[in-house]
């Protein structure tokens, strides 16, 4: 199968996380999209995270009724700081019959030559970046690091695909919630319940 991997803290699932998935999966042709919450991001060592087991739960309850959308909580069970290419390396070898297809938003391309091993990650798995609404795409400038390490060659396979401009991030909802201001509509009415059931990001 065509797999996308979609890795991130998911600190709370937005609505913005949905669509560049599914933009990926219709776009693409993915059989289905893997949603891969981390234990421990490295590039946020000093953030507070939600527990693991609320952010799962929360990634369920927002892909409830679509079956091409899939939790895979392999970096929560690992326990330690979640460098993408060894998790790409673990779904390699536990799927050797799936082709893999790594999902990223287009500021997390810019950043890509700080990541652990970025040469690795082209040949573990095809890069898919998505630019939001009418949001330039990245400049030749931002990717000469990149470019030093990996070559003309992988970025040039680099697959880019635009979805609609959504302009959220987990930050302003935390944020919202801990003000007591609404996030209805801005995240799945699901993941809103669970997030006021479970007194999530009140200080």
């Amino acid at each position: 199968m065509r797999i996308g991997l979609y890795g991130g803290t998911f600190d709370p699932v937005h609505l913005a996380h949905l669509v560049l998935a599914e933009t990926c999966r219709e776009k693409l042709q993915l059989d289905q999209v893997w949603f891969i919450p981390a234990y421990q991001p490295p590039h946020k060592p000093g953030r507070v995270i939600l527990e693991p087991k609320h952010r799962i739960q929360m990634l369920k309850l927002a892909v409830v009724g679509m079956p091409c959308f899939k939790v895979e909580p392999v970096e929560i069970q690992r326990g330690e700081i979640s460098y993408t290419v060894d998790t790409l390396r673990q779904l390699r070898q536990l799927h050797p019959q799936h082709e893999f297809f790594l999902l990223m938003g287009a500021d997390s391309l810019t950043m890509l030559h700080t990541w652990k091993e970025p040469q690795a990650l082209f040949e573990l798995a095809t890069l898919a970046v998505v630019n939001r609404g009418k949001e330039p795409a990245p400049a030749v400038g931002d990717l000469a690091e990149l470019r030093s390490i990996v070559g003309e060659v992988a970025l040039a396979k680099i697959l880019h695909l635009r979805m609609p401009g959504m302009d959220l991030s987990a930050t302003t909802l935390r944020e919202n919630v801990a003000q007591g201001r609404s996030i209805r509509f801005l995240v799945p009415r699901a993941v809103e319940a669970y997030i006021e059931a479970n007194h999530c990001y009140r200080s």
